[in-house]
């Protein structure tokens, strides 16, 4: 599997790209903190989609995480620093991401290899498939930290699963089994965890023997009807990330996660 030539002159320390045959595969490369999404880890999934959008030679893109995670959120450390106006930097960047992420001419699957959770969630979304293992968790726990979800995701989740599902996620924070959140409408297929990349792989090879042109032009109407509300939705998530973030809720909520204490509020 080779590297991709689109990629090469950005500088990646937090995701590994590779290509083979026509099927660029992103893997995000934080196993340490289960692959929790900072502002360089953002930039870097964005410019990175950038440019597999205008490589020729990419028909397909797959992502996934490294470890035993797709993405298991914000990375809070950096979150706990955050005052109103750095939070609203920060989901700016996250919704700029996303909509490179939904909006590439070619299709992206979701390899869900492990916990998928807040903005790993809000990332999976932007997909447009996902392929789950058996083993893994989907969730939009940040309420319980006093954080909202920030890139867009009220409106991406509303669209799929529908209002009292989306609630039901966003105010318990209850994280789905991988059966659940088929059942939900969020995952398209389940699979045994070793088999999440193979699958996506054999996936990649079907749409690729799609017509190209007519893939690429399909998948940009069947996006347009969501775009506008997806706008409209993200400009108030920006407004309302910083007002949260003008209150001690999230400081105080990140803390006692952080210290595995259960906040007062």
């Amino acid at each position: 599997m080779d590297e991709v030539g689109a990629c090469s002159h950005v500088d990646n320390k937090s995701i590994r790209v590779s290509l083979e045959d026509g099927v660029a595969i992103i893997g995000i490369s934080r196993p340490e903190v289960r692959n929790a999404l900072d502002s360089r880890t953002i930039e870097e999934l964005y410019q990175t989609l950038e440019e597999l959008n205008r490589d020729d030679k990419v028909k397909v893109v797959i992502l996934t995480g490294e470890g035993d995670s797709f993405v298991a959120g914000a990375d809070l450390r950096e979150l706990e620093k955050f005052d109103s106006k750095s939070a609203k930097r920060y989901v700016m960047l996250g919704q700029k991401m996303l909509s490179s992420m939904e909006n590439i001419q070619k299709p992206v699957i979701a390899a869900i290899n492990g916990h998928c959770l807040g903005g790993g969630c809000e990332l999976a979304l932007a997909c447009d498939l996902r392929v789950c293992s058996a083993q893994a968790t989907i969730g939009q726990p940040g309420l319980g930290l006093g954080v909202i979800p920030g890139f867009a995701g009220t409106r991406r989740l509303t669209r799929l699963i529908g209002v009292g599902r989306a609630k039901e996620m966003v105010f318990t924070g209850e994280p789905l089994s991988a059966e659940r959140a088929m059942e939900f409408g969020l995952v398209n297929w389940i699979v045994e965890p070793e088999n999440v990349l193979p699958f996506s792989l054999r996936l990649a090879e079907k749409l690729k023997s799609k017509p190209p042109i007519a893939l690429r032009t399909v998948k940009r109407l069947i996006n347009m009807e969501n775009a506008e509300l997806v706008s409209t939705s993200g400009h108030r998530e920006i407004e309302a990330f910083g007002q949260i973030f003008s209150t001690d809720e999230p400081k105080k909520g990140i803390k006692a996660f952080l210290r595995k204490e259960k906040p007062i509020w």
